[in-house]
């Protein structure tokens, strides 16, 4: 192994056994919706906006288990959590390749 990918298992050995699951949870995710949109927005606001829809579903699956399922089944937040944590990354990673929208809407009034 060369030593970045000494240091990078070094580092994951460290990470607890659940949390490193959550991580491979939200890369095997990351990599089903690249797969399933492989087209991702220059812009960031629509990539922020990707972010939030994903989120608002969390909210209502979260909703949902407190009021209508009356605290039984966490499956959809976990599937939503896991969402929006795929989107943040996907959101992350490529931050260094956005545009602003160059295009100006007038004001009226």
């Amino acid at each position: 192994m060369i030593p970045e990918q000494l240091q990078a298992q070094a580092i994951w050995e460290t990470i607890p056994l659940k949390t490193q699951q959550v991580l491979i949870q939200l890369y095997n995710e990351l990599l089903r919706a690249r797969s399933k949109h492989p087209m991702w927005p220059a812009c960031p606001v629509q990539r922020s906006a990707i972010v939030c829809e994903e989120s608002g579903e969390l909210a209502r699956a979260a909703l949902q288990y407190n009021f209508e399922y009356k605290g039984q089944g966490t499956g959809e937040m976990r599937a939503e959590a896991t969402h929006v944590g795929a989107m943040a990354m996907r959101f992350l990673l490529e931050l260094d390749n956005i545009h602003a929208l160059q295009t100006l809407i007038p004001s009226h009034g």
